[in-house]
């Protein structure tokens, strides 16, 4: 791939936070890296974004179909989905629920866990605790994706 760069980090010093030098960093950037694409992902892209205002195109995350079930799943037992990066909570809702309910919820929480099975290790062998940081650290943040093309001569006459 000659003709494409990832941005992997743009880290700014705390001090200079909120000036506009992320966006400016990147926007003066990209024209002189000298490929046709750059691409950057960012966990926070929609919250703070300076790739877009730097000239990137924004390609909003979408969720797999598995974080898409286990986010269903856990909504349809009455939790809040806002809250999903929480343990803790996630722990304290899977106590409260009652037998029935809690053993298909546990049920999904394993499928949701075996796209995560190591060969050789049985179904049995996770730690709720240890799944339920995985649900939290995947299910509901999938990073924003950004692009940017150069012009082509052709283009640019446009």
């Amino acid at each position: 791939n000659r003709e494409i760069r990832t941005i992997r980090r743009v880290v700014i010093d705390p001090q200079f936070r909120s000036v506009g030098l992320a966006w400016r960093m990147v926007h003066h950037t990209l024209p002189v890296v000298g490929v046709r694409y750059v691409d950057a992902s960012a966990a926070m892209g929609s919250v703070n974004p300076f790739f877009t205002k730097a000239g990137m195109r924004h390609y909003p995350p979408s969720p797999t179909p598995a974080n898409e079930r286990i986010l269903a799943a856990f909504r349809a037992t009455g939790f809040d989905t806002e809250m999903i990066t929480s343990v803790p909570r996630l722990e304290r809702h899977m106590a409260s629920l009652d037998a029935k309910v809690g053993d298909w919820l546990l049920g999904e929480v394993r499928k949701f866990n075996l796209r995560f099975q190591q060969i050789g290790r049985p179904p049995e062998s996770w730690s709720l605790n240890r799944v339920l940081q995985r649900i939290a650290s995947t299910a509901a943040t999938l990073p924003d994706y950004f692009v940017w093309e150069r012009e082509t001569a052709g283009e640019e006459a446009k």
